[in-house]
């Protein structure tokens, strides 16, 4: 029994080695911290041109995020308000993009590796589909906040329009 155990803990080990998860998982987490204040400066400047407050952008991040944290980024914020420019929008949008698409391509280095498979394909095209793919994360992660927010009232005009009955509202709420 524990002849097998130690087996599977020591082969565990070797393949954490030999494919080096940890390095690859620090990679990830730094291109990911990397991305996220352009990301910020570009959300808070579209954030600028609507007719929604800063200061409920920052409501909202306090709620999520630790306080040491929020202060940092409630500085950007501050700073990123007060210099809103169209400039500002592009270079936020362009460099969120490039940052962002380097943590998708440590996600595709990482897959291949866990795969064992040899990146065949040149250069280009492995960063063309980091940043498709980081693209329809972004999208994907706007349409689940748009759910959470407005998943309610989506769901009632729904329900009101198919003609579904209510008992689906408990199914509804946990999809949502």
């Amino acid at each position: 029994m524990w002849g097998k155990a130690w087996f599977v803990i020591s082969e565990l080990y070797d393949r954490l080695q030999k494919d080096e998860v940890t390095a690859l998982g620090a990679q990830l987490t730094y291109y990911l911290i990397l991305s996220f204040f352009p990301f910020l400066i570009f959300l808070l400047t579209v954030v600028a041109f609507t007719p929604v407050a800063a200061t409920e952008v920052l409501a909202l991040l306090f709620a999520v995020l630790p306080e040491s944290s929020y202060e940092v980024v409630a500085d950007i914020v501050e700073e990123t308000v007060k210099a809103t420019s169209p400039t500002l929008l592009s270079v936020g949008m362009l460099a969120a993009i490039w940052t962002s698409s380097s943590g998708m391509n440590a996600v595709i280095r990482g897959i291949n590796k866990a795969y064992r498979a040899e990146e065949k394909r040149p250069f280009w095209l492995v960063r063309s589909l980091a940043i498709v793919y980081t693209l329809l994360f972004g999208l994907l992660v706007i349409v689940t906040f748009a759910l959470i927010i407005f998943g309610q009232v989506i769901g009632h005009y729904l329900f009101n329009l198919l003609l579904i009955p209510e008992y689906f509202k408990p199914v509804w709420n946990v999809g949502r």
